[in-house]
């Protein structure tokens, strides 16, 4: 299996049209991670203490517990409403 093989398959009009990014960092620059670092440093702070955020370099992940279903569904509520309005703050949604 080479590393064109996943193109293959491709058609012309399944390629995306090309966008000017407005905003952003170039890639292989070390700015970019520190300025993500920075971005993205206040979304612990307004999850409840129930929710435990795990952040690794871009990716993101929120552990909840309850003590059963209807309480978790309440905790992933929550913590979704939460998460939305700071995307939403942010500009990235």
């Amino acid at each position: 299996m080479g590393f064109n093989s996943g193109f293959k398959g491709l058609k012309e009009e399944n390629s995306s049209s090309c966008k000017i990014a407005t905003s952003g960092v170039s890639q292989g620059l070390i700015l970019g991670p520190l300025l993500l670092i920075i971005y993205i440093n206040d979304l612990p702070h307004g999850i409840h203490h129930e929710a435990i955020p795990v952040i690794y370099a871009v990716d993101k992940c929120i552990l909840l517990t309850a003590r059963n279903t209807e309480e978790l569904k309440i905790e992933i509520s929550s913590t979704l409403d939460y998460m939305i309005d700071w995307f939403s703050v942010k500009g990235l949604v």
